[in-house]
């Protein structure tokens, strides 16, 4: 009978073991073919020995049929196990293995998952962006590194790597504005203390050049030479930047021989050699003082000042930079010294005939603490940190015992932060197994904690396996704490088995009714939500005004009040889910709500002009009668402030022009005006000067007097004087709704373009309206013509 028969007949049969024992069999006689293996996983599965199954399913995971689906049982296996470093290599296995087969949205996933465990490389992240490149999907490579800088922005992580991914973005799209103005903030956010900061981003242009990479390459060339900073020169060594003047190109340095001189940048680019601050020649000139104290009491950490930058290091290379700090005949004491501490410091010294090569090694540790070391330890936290570290390790019967002896003393001292002792407390568990003993010391721990103190424990806490035993254990006892849970915390993971938790008590609907209420409360869970109903397939009749989800996504991207994190989790939403909400508000919203939602997208600059017109065009779509037509936007104004503007745009035409022109003609009689700062400086008043005055006169062609529009008694309009008391009557207060340049001295004026003015135009006296910025409710007291 065929072997393959022969395994199908103990397969249909159901007898695991048999099917086991001849499939295995089978295998180490050297048939390694894939049906073979399946059934070594099935009949290890069904016998329910995972952890038997796994070389089997790495090695279906690692073949080329189908291996998603092994890849993902390995990650579920090592995310239990909390084994970060396998779940990393099949994680990035998965996402390569979906681009093979062409399912981005299972890549995207993929991608999310990573990102949230904080586990993607920049190198990897190139490589899968490239992938997704070379088959055509620039612009979901694009999303994809847009939701990983997004996230670097959400932690405030802005080091050299959001540089590195905003350039690769900009590589795919360089047109994007957005994107060059975050790179742009990168760059004044790593080199803040550079004084020349602004004016370097200014001559580089990234913001506006048309070619971004000459504008990112110049930019990174320039910025080396920030005044402060020290430059090799091949001849003249070493010297400190005094200035750098961008409008002629030059760089001004302090060189010992020649002091202040001057030099032509593009010169400057080839001949000089930018130092970095911890350079050894920099810290001998501007940290002398330390380095001589470290020759007379710590040779060796002197030594390992060099070799971070320098390793290997040979002997007369050490000499000549130390040169004037450790003097020729101090050399044999200061080298007996340092071999004294160098083990101490990771450091090998060699000796090659006369001569000594230096070379870090990595630190040198004693031979590892086992649990009979445990009470040596005086501090605290240092014994904890031992005694978790040592449960990871394969302790005998008396071992286990010993440390279950050391962990059950470091339960009770007073003194010890409740967040360490739940950590071991978890940790005796794993190694002890007692479940009852766990419940017992839990309960002793949390017996009178607040629900704020029980959450920062959560967070806390290392391993996520113990997150979400000690959250189901606390819910158990109030199931209003996983719904705090779920609205407070800012860990998606945290808030889905807190939703698990309120899902199994029933009241996930009400949750999610308060939450869709008040999404001003809890923006991050308001946005975590948005993403659960945008994932489903069909969504649920609660959120049947998707026009409001729309909203107050759009809102949270730009809100200036709101966290970074809500922003930039507002962004990643409406990255991924933007044009699927836009699509289905268009099927259960008015033609007036999709009008001021095209209204509110064109406002919000976080949305690109493109994606802007794209919105438009789908609205026109479903309602032709949107198309926009050529009609003037009005400005309303009082007469006053017109009159005011007029005068502004006179004396620009009669006084400042013609005095620029004077200005113009003077300085260019003064000849060369390739270098005539002052024909320079006036050329360039001149252009801020037109610009200012088209820009009067277009905003005077379109203004209308306040006074001149209608108005109806007791119906707030623009022009309108409104009285608002607060729904006990006890506060006032007073708005006057009036235009973009009004001003009144000690008066609350709105702009009739203002989010509150929008709100209140139209309603009636007695009316009630919440004011969403002080999230207060308002009755419409009076309302009276401005100027009566």
């Amino acid at each position: 009978m065929d072997y393959k028969e022969k395994l199908r007949q103990l397969k249909d049969g159901e007898d695991w073991e048999k099917l086991l024992h001849e499939s295995l069999l089978l295998y180490e006689d050297g048939n390694d073919d894939r049906y073979v293996i399946r059934m070594i996983v099935l009949a290890f599965e069904k016998l329910n020995n995972k952890d038997d199954a796994v070389p089997f399913w790495e090695i279906l995971g690692r073949g080329e049929n189908q291996p998603e689906e092994f890849s993902k049982k390995l990650i579920t296996y090592y995310q239990k196990k909390n084994n970060k470093e396998k779940l990393l290599i099949w994680t990035k296995r998965l996402l390569t293995q979906s681009l093979r087969k062409k399912d981005f949205e299972a890549a995207e996933d993929t991608w999310m998952q990573m990102i949230e465990s904080e586990s993607i490389e920049m190198q990897f992240a190139r490589e899968i962006t490239d992938k997704m490149v070379a088959l055509g999907e620039n612009e979901r490579a694009y999303t994809l590194l847009d939701l990983l800088l997004l996230s670097l922005e959400e932690k405030q992580s802005i080091t050299s790597d959001a540089i590195t991914i905003a350039k690769r973005m900009l590589e795919i799209d360089n047109a994007d504005i957005q994107t060059r103005k975050r790179l742009e903030g990168f760059y004044r956010n790593i080199y803040s203390k550079c004084t020349e900061i602004e004016n370097f981003l200014e001559k580089a242009n990234i913001r506006r050049s048309d070619d971004i990479q000459d504008a990112i390459n110049l930019f990174e060339k320039l910025i080396p030479f920030c005044p402060g900073r020290y430059v090799l020169h091949k001849s003249w060594d070493m010297g400190k930047i005094k200035a750098v003047d961008l409008l002629f190109n030059k760089i001004f340095v302090d060189f010992a021989a020649h002091p202040n001189h001057a030099i032509e940048l593009d010169l400057a680019f080839k001949i000089l050699t930018p130092l970095e601050e911890d350079n050894f020649l920099v810290l001998k000139r501007e940290k002398r003082e330390y380095l001589e104290m470290l020759k007379d009491k710590n040779p060796i950490r002197l030594i390992a000042l060099i070799l971070k930058k320098e390793d290997p290091l040979s002997h007369k290379r050490l000499q000549d930079l130390l040169k004037g700090i450790v003097e020729k005949e101090e050399w044999n004491a200061f080298l007996e010294q340092a071999k004294k501490g160098a083990k101490s410091e990771g450091i090998e010294i060699k000796r090659k005939g006369n001569t000594y090569i230096f070379s870090l090694q990595g630190m040198l540790t004693s031979n590892e603490l086992t649990v009979i070391d445990v009470p040596s330890i005086k501090n605290n936290e240092k014994r904890a940190a031992l005694l978790v570290s040592l449960a990871r390790e394969r302790l005998t019967e008396k071992e286990r015992l010993q440390w279950s002896c050391h962990a059950e003393e470091m339960l009770i001292i007073l003194d010890f932060p409740l967040k360490k002792k739940v950590e071991l407390l978890f940790t005796c568990y794993d190694v002890i197994k007692d479940i009852e003993q766990l419940k017992d010391k839990l309960n002793e721990l949390f017996g009178v904690i607040g629900n704020d103190e029980k959450a920062l424990v959560i967070s806390s806490l290392p391993k996520r396996i113990h997150k979400k035993e000690l959250l189901w254990f606390l819910a158990e006892k109030d199931i209003h704490f996983a719904e705090e849970i779920f609205l407070d915390t800012k860990d998606d993971w945290l808030r889905a088995h807190a939703l698990k938790i309120v899902e199994k008590s029933g009241n996930k609907k009400g949750l999610f009714l308060k939450l869709y209420q008040t999404p001003y409360k809890n923006p991050l869970c308001f946005l975590y939500l948005v993403e659960i109903i945008m994932k489903r397939e069909t969504k649920p009749h609660r959120e049947n005004k998707p026009i409001i989800i729309n909203e107050k996504v759009i809102d949270f991207m730009g809100k200036e009040d709101a966290e970074q994190k809500t922003r930039m989790r507002a962004k990643s939403v409406f990255k991924k889910f933007g044009f699927d909400m836009y699509r289905w508000t268009l099927e259960t919203s008015s033609k007036e709500e999709i009008s001021v939602l095209i209204d509110i997208i064109k406002k919000n600059t976080n949305i690109t002009s493109t994606d802007t017109i794209t919105f438009e065009k789908i609205a026109e779509s479903k309602h032709p009668s949107l198309k926009l037509k050529a009609a003037i936007q009005y400005i309303y104004a009082t007469k006053i402030s017109i009159q005011k503007k007029q005068k502004e745009l006179d004396r620009f035409l009669k006084v400042e022009i013609p005095a620029n022109s004077d200005e113009i003609g003077t300085a260019a009689r003064q000849g060369d005006l390739s270098e005539n700062f002052d024909y320079i400086s006036a050329k360039e008043k001149q252009r801020k000067l037109i610009n200012r005055v088209n820009m009067l006169k277009d905003e005077l062609s379109k203004v209308h007097p306040i006074e001149e529009i209608a108005f109806t008694e007791g119906e707030v309009s623009i022009g309108a004087h409104v009285v608002l008391e607060d729904e006990k009557g006890k506060e006032k207060r007073e708005v006057f709704i009036l235009g973009p340049w009004d001003s009144l001295p000690d008066k609350e004026v709105l702009s009739h373009t203002a989010p509150l003015a929008q709100e209140l135009i139209g309603k009636k006296v007695g009316e009630l309206f919440i004011d969403e910025f002080s999230k207060k409710t308002y009755r419409i007291h009076s309302v009276e013509r401005f100027g009566t």
